[in-house]
Parts: C-alpha cells; structure tokens; sequence
C-alpha cells in the first residue's frame, strides 16, 4: 500500500515546487528593506568624460655617450645625479696613444705630397744635362774597370807563374842537396815555397774578384743612369700623378681621422641634463662603442601609452589628462597630449595607438624613467547635468529596467530614471531624479530561485 502512495506524493510535491516558483517569479518587485550600505545625493555639475589607460615615464632625451676609439679612460669629471650642461666634459681618455697617431699620420701626408710632387715636376733642360754627364761619367767608369779588369787578370796570372817558378827552382836545390844539415834546410824552403804558392794563387783570386766586382758596380751604375736620363727625358705619366693624388687624399683622411679621434678623448656631455648612470672608471679601458655615461635631459617629461583603437577616435592632441604615478599613489599630476601615433600597433591581439602626454611642471612627485603611470584623458566635460553616483544605478534583469533605490520618508522607493552619458564616478540622469534626491546601495537577500542579480551599472549588462 505504502508504494502505491509513493509515486502520487512525489508528483504533487513538485507540481506544488514549481507552482511556487512561478507564483514567487509573478510578484511584483518591491523595494528591498535589507540594511543600507551606503548613501548618495543627486547633485548638479559638470560630468567628465575620460579614456582610461596607462603607461610608462620617458624623459625628453635618453643619450649614452660612447667613445669612438679604444683607450684608457684618465679622469671621470662627474658623479651620478649631477646637472650638467651641453658641451660639459664627463671624463677624458688617454691621448698618448693618439698624440703618436696623429704624427704618424702628418708624416705620411708629407711624404704622400712629396711623391705627387715629383710625379707633376717637368723635367728642365738643365736636368737633362746633368743626367747625360752623370751617364758619360759612369760609361768612362765602367770602361776604366774594365781595363781594371784586365789588368788585375795579367796581374794574377804574373803572381802565379813567379811563385811556381819559385817553388820548382826550390824543388831542385831540395833533390840536389846531400844528406844531412843542408838536405834539411832544402826541404823547409821547398815547403816554404809550396805554401807561398797557394798564396799567390788566393791573392790572384781576390784580385781578379775584386776586379770583376769593381766592373759590375760601374756597369750598375751606368744602367741606373742612363734609367734616370730615360726617365726625365719621358713626359710625366698622369696615371702616375692620379695615383699619387689618391695617396695624398688617402693620408688627409687618416690624418682627420688621428685627430677626431683625439677630439674625442674627451667625452662631452651632448645636451644637457642628469648624469643617470657611470659606467667608465679611472684606468680601465674603454672600447670604442662602449657605454661610459648616460645623460637624461629631464626638461620635458612624458607618459607613453597605448589606447585601443575603440577609445581613439575621441583623443584629441591638446586634451588635458590627469595622471596618478604607481609609486605616488596620493598624487595626481596634470597634462597635455602631446601627440598621437599615426600608425597602429599590436598589443596583446588587439590594435591600439600610441599616444605621448606630456606633464606639466610640479615639484610634488620626483618621477624617474621608466615608472608606470595611470592616465585619464579627459575627452569631453558635459557642463550643469543632473548627476548620481554610478554605484546607485541598478537594472532589472527581467524587464531591463534601470531604476535607482531613493530614501523618503516611508522607506526605500525603487525609482525608474533614465540615464544619459557616465563616467566611473557618475552617471547623468535625464529623468526621473531631481537635485537633492538621495540615494541608496543596500544589501539585498536573494532566495534560491531569484539567483540573477538585481541589477547593476546600465553598461554592465548591455
């Protein structure tokens, strides 16, 4: 019997579930008397209208100094923070090095002008007579050693044959000589003359070299003589001169060079501003491109930020921003758009534009590069409009109706109100409030079966 009765229970236990869920969803909406949170009035002002984006701090310029040759760094004139001025010298290189550059290069400019010279110099006749009597001269002294030649030959050959003479008439007088004392002293002057033999014979050698090598110098120089009468009796070679030109050019240029490399030597502030960093030291060498200083002119300072391209279209160059630094959080700067990117870019998928404001003087908030940056650039100011708080406006979820909670005298009234433009703070009401009205945010309870939420921001549920 139990069993029987099961099955007809449970449907009439969800038919009456859903009939009341129906009949709860049927009733009208009330206001709530939950606790009240918060508070607002409705006011009249001006309503700004802003696009919200952030950024980071880039100072006006950013210049690392570097030096163009490799040295080693003599003296660091500044230390970090330091104002300087344009043109101030940082530091100085060593220059001993390039002190010798230069006079190797001054040198080769004047040998390189004095090959051209030459090579452009016309020959004169008076040239042209002493190198003919230069060419006569070295032919009478090549024929003199010749003779020279000749006569150390007849020379040589006398010396030997006297010697051989002498070495066989000792021989004779040794093979004659008896036995004993006087067979002795024929043997050492045969011996004797043996050995002045190969003298006379190494002497007629060096003389006949001696000769031979006098002969091959006239003849040398009588070659480069007549070379040199050759040469100026030729016309200039302008091939020649074009070379020697190029020379020339080639040796200026090193020599401007040598010397821009020792105007370099000293580091030079290129505009003026803050030393942010060091990075050469007294002894150490510096390569040339390497890092040693690095100046931040901090005479105009930016916030660089990126807008997407739905928000663009309203920013305009010359809006005025208001801007809150991350590390001054109580701090809010004023500026200016300074320009806008004509071309987009990529962030994160979506296409944006870069957009420079530049901030106006203040002393309240010391800003380095780099820092970020939250901005407000106000687009538009909707001048005497009635306002309520953006947190007061609701919308109904069924009947998408916006609606503010009002305090009067009996209680919480939900008020039905048309809104116009908003910001984060306010929203303009175009019917249904007056000034002076108050507004409520409470806690409201939600049964199980109203689990959407009531309302909200107009702009959050469309």
């Amino acid at each position: 019997m139990r069993k029987h009765l099961f099955w007809p229970l449970l449907l009439i236990g969800l038919a009456g579930l859903v009939a009341g869920f129906y009949w709860v969803r049927r009733q009208p909406n009330k206001a709530p008397t939950d606790e009240i949170l918060r508070t607002g009035a409705v006011v009249r002002g001006d309503l700004v209208i802003s696009v919200s984006t952030s950024g980071t701090v880039s100072m006006r310029r950013v210049s690392r100094v570097v030096p163009t040759t490799t040295a080693k760094v003599a003296r660091v004139l500044v230390s970090l923070q330091q104002r300087v001025v344009e043109g101030q010298i940082l530091g100085t290189l060593d220059d001993v090095d390039l002190l010798r550059t230069i006079e190797q290069a001054e040198i080769a400019v004047r040998q390189a002008e004095l090959a051209l010279d030459v090579a452009q110099r016309s020959t004169d006749s008076e040239q042209v007579r002493l190198a003919e009597l230069t060419v006569s001269t070295a032919a009478e002294a090549l024929e003199l050693a010749r003779i020279g030649t000749e006569t150390a030959r007849v020379d040589a050959e006398t010396l030997i044959v006297q010697a051989q003479r002498q070495r066989e008439q000792a021989y004779i007088r040794y093979r004659d000589a008896p036995d004993g004392d006087e067979k002795s002293r024929a043997q050492t002057a045969f011996e004797q003359s043996e050995t002045q033999e190969h003298i006379a014979r190494l002497n007629a050698d060096l003389t006949r070299a001696s000769a031979d090598a006098q002969y091959k110098a006239a003849l040398l120089n009588l070659v480069q003589a007549q070379n040199a009468l050759d040469t100026l009796r030729k016309p200039p070679d302008e091939d020649t001169i074009e070379q020697r030109a190029l020379d020339v050019e080639q040796a200026r240029l090193r020599l401007q060079q040598a010397k821009r490399a020792l105007r370099d030597a000293e580091l030079i502030a290129p505009h003026s501003g803050l030393v942010a960093s060091i990075d050469a030291s007294e002894g150490a060498v510096l390569r040339a491109g390497q890092q040693a200083f690095t100046i931040v002119d901090d005479s105009a300072i930016y916030v660089d930020a990126t807008i997407d391209e739905i928000d663009i279209g309203a920013v305009e160059v010359g809006q005025e921003a208001t801007l809150v630094p991350d590390a001054y959080p109580d701090v809010t700067l004023a500026g200016v758009v300074e320009s806008i990117a004509p071309a987009s870019t990529n962030v994160g998928g979506l296409v944006a534009y870069r957009v420079r404001i530049e901030l106006l003087p203040t002393e309240e908030a010391r800003l380095l590069d780099g820092m970020a940056v939250g901005a407000q650039i106000i687009t538009e100011v909707l001048g005497d409009r009635t306002l309520v708080p953006s947190w007061a406006v609701r919308r109904d979820q069924e009947t998408y109706e916006t609606y503010c909670l009002t305090v009067r005298e009996e209680g919480l009234q939900r008020t039905t109100v048309e809104i116009g433009r908003s910001n984060e703070l306010y929203a303009e009401v175009t019917n249904g409030l007056t000034v002076g009205d108050t507004v409520a945010l409470v806690a409201q309870e939600r049964s199980f079966f109203d689990a959407a939420p009531q309302g909200g921001p107009p702009w959050a549920n469309q």
